[in-house]
């Protein structure tokens, strides 16, 4: 921001040195012969240049009497200049404006050249001009024989100045409101701006930092990357960010981004840094604590051999972490992200159930996504996974956008599954083979109205070789409630071996293996 006022400034001294040199020539010219009020052997030439100034120009005598006056009077007070000779300056000017320049007019006589700037109000005083007054005595001989005038409309430059003055207070109103720590140093490393939160957090005073080279105290193991980053300030690359550690007034070591903006000028040279640094410290904190947080699930989920997905249903991405392609034998740059690329993945066998697992879930039949399938590993053999997920992202009319969940290899459980299961089926033959009748039993009828509904589930599932944890499991409900039910339906039926419990099944025809 102060750049930007550098170049309006140098416009207005530069407009302020070119009055100046004209008030110079003109001065030259009146002044050319001594006591004549029109200096030139061609005096209407004179006066058709003067006639044609913008300021005002003329001269008065020593009894404040007018010898001439220029066109731009009657511009600016409404007077004809032709009727001006020989009248007091006070009838001329008014007495208002007599009376507020009287004290220049006065110095002027005493031979004092007087510069001042004034507003002088137009004729019908709708308007105000602001000015730029000299008054040069015209001495000869050691005698103020009168003065010379020149008033100069500088109202353009005046305004300019109000609106550089308005830009910089606002400028700086901003910079006091802000929360961040600004500062501006010069490339010798004094200061010569540094806001109010800056002075509070690091304890320093505006007058302690202006032309010092004072900087917040770094941690020691943060200097070299701070000198490093400050390195690769250039003009085709001004800004650079730095986050480092530094010690604050109370003396407590707090993380700071600095992101400081180097001005070169038009020779490359760096001219001023503007520094804005805010506290991240918690945000830091908020990054340890994430990355110890990962780095536990991380652990977690190695240990148990679960890998994660995230399937981004909008744009048909899934990805996932490292695990996810090694459960298929590929690493983890080798599944790309297509979808397609990983549903073709599934056996074509198992790929109608998966689809309608996953719609029964999107619809909101089920509380997650769970499905057991089949999937062709890289050296093209079939691997059987456990897959569950849960929408994490929808739209404001509910349709799903984003999905996450782990998929397991389930392969070796499988095959010990399916192994119990055949030999239940040996049990099962052995038995009708060699089981006798029992007679201290109630009946068949009479048992089996005796069970509840659930009861009866859970002879079923016993009979099919599986444990309480997974008839728990498949009607979710907790394995403690299931060894309840065992328990009582074993009570009524007078049986008291798994193997008794599923010759019964057998024996009603209750036998449902379940793959």
């Amino acid at each position: 921001m102060a750049n930007k006022h550098l170049e309006p400034r140098g416009q207005l001294e530069t407009r302020i040195r070119e009055l100046e040199a004209e008030n110079a020539s003109l001065r030259e010219l009146l002044s050319a012969r001594p006591g004549s009020v029109v200096p030139s052997p061609d005096g209407y030439h004179l006066r058709s240049i003067l006639d044609n100034m913008p300021s005002m120009i003329g001269y008065w005598d020593n009894n404040l009497r007018n010898g001439f006056g220029n066109h731009a009077y009657l511009d600016w007070l409404g007077v004809d200049p032709a009727t001006m000779p020989g009248r007091h300056i006070r009838e001329v000017i008014g007495e208002e404006r007599y009376q507020m320049a009287r004290p220049y007019i006065e110095a002027a006589l005493r031979g004092e050249r007087q510069h001042f700037e004034l507003a002088i109000s137009s004729p019908d005083g709708q308007t105000t001009r602001y000015a730029l007054a000299d008054y040069t005595p015209n001495l000869v001989d050691g005698q103020v024989l009168g003065f010379y005038v020149m008033v100069t409309d500088i109202t353009s430059i005046k305004r300019a100045e109000a609106a550089i003055r308005d830009s910089e207070a606002r400028y700086r109103a901003v910079v006091a409101d802000q929360t961040e720590v600004i500062s501006r140093i010069l490339p010798d490393g004094s200061f010569v701006f540094a806001n109010d939160v800056f002075c509070r957090i690091f304890g320093k005073s505006v007058e302690e930092l202006l032309g010092q080279r004072w900087h917040p105290v770094a941690h020691p193991d943060d200097l070299g990357l701070i000198e490093a980053r400050l390195r690769e300030m250039s003009p085709e690359n001004p800004v650079v960010i730095i986050e480092n550690r530094v010690f604050v007034a109370d003396g407590e070591l707090r993380w700071m981004q600095f992101v400081n903006r180097g001005f070169f000028d038009d020779q490359g040279a760096l001219r001023e840094i503007q520094s804005v640094g805010r506290d991240i410290t918690s945000l830091k904190q908020i990054e340890a604590e994430l990355r110890e947080s990962k780095a536990r699930l991380d652990a977690a989920l190695t240990g148990s051999g679960l890998a994660c997905w995230d399937w981004d249903l909008q744009n048909h991405e899934v990805t996932g972490d490292d695990r996810w392609p090694q459960v298929l034998g590929y690493a983890s740059d080798e599944l790309g992200r297509d979808e397609n690329q990983s549903l073709n993945l599934i056996d074509p066998r198992d790929r109608a159930n998966f689809d309608r697992t996953m719609m029964e879930y999107l619809q909101g039949d089920a509380s997650y996504f769970q499905s057991e399938h089949r999937m062709r590993h890289k050296n093209g053999h079939w691997v059987t996974v456990e897959a569950r997920g849960k929408l994490t992202q929808q739209d404001p009319g509910g349709d799903p956008l984003r999905m996450v969940g782990t998929i397991f290899d389930v392969s070796q459980r499988k095959r010990l599954h399916d192994e119990g299961l055949d030999l239940l089926r040996q049990i099962e033959s052995l038995i009708r083979e060699n089981a006798s009748i029992p007679t201290s039993r109630p009946s068949g009828g009479e048992a089996l109205e005796a069970l509840t509904k659930r009861e009866r589930q859970v002879l079923e599932m016993i009979a099919g070789g599986m444990t309480s944890a997974q008839i728990g499991e498949h009607l979710q409900l907790s394995t403690n409630t299931i060894t309840t039910h065992r328990k009582n339906l074993m009570a009524k039926l007078n049986l008291h071996t798994t193997a008794e419990v599923t010759r019964f099944a057998i024996d009603h025809d209750m036998t449902k293996l379940r793959r």
